[in-house]
């Protein structure tokens, strides 16, 4: 079962799981990734502060080293969809 990351879009490390393959990683990296703060809302157009980037990263350990699966910005209103 091959090993995946979660990072946040800034590079920061979030979590290690297992998954059978990579639609489940993506699925279970969604999950976990709804734990973790979203940006914050504007106020009169000029974000509020500390800024947090919201976009996040899946990553499969091939060997010694990780390939991108999949990379996405979650939209809170909108349902997450699949390719």
């Amino acid at each position: 079962m091959p090993t995946y990351r979660l990072l946040s879009g800034l590079g920061e490390k979030l979590t290690c799981f297992d998954a059978d393959d990579d639609r489940g990683a993506v699925a279970r990296g969604r999950e976990l990734a709804a734990d973790h703060p979203q940006p914050p809302a504007l106020d009169s157009g000029q974000p509020v502060e500390p800024v947090v980037r919201g976009d996040f990263r899946v990553e499969r350990r091939d060997g010694h080293r990780w390939s991108l699966v999949r990379a996405w910005v979650p939209f809170p209103d909108l349902p997450p969809q699949d390719c």
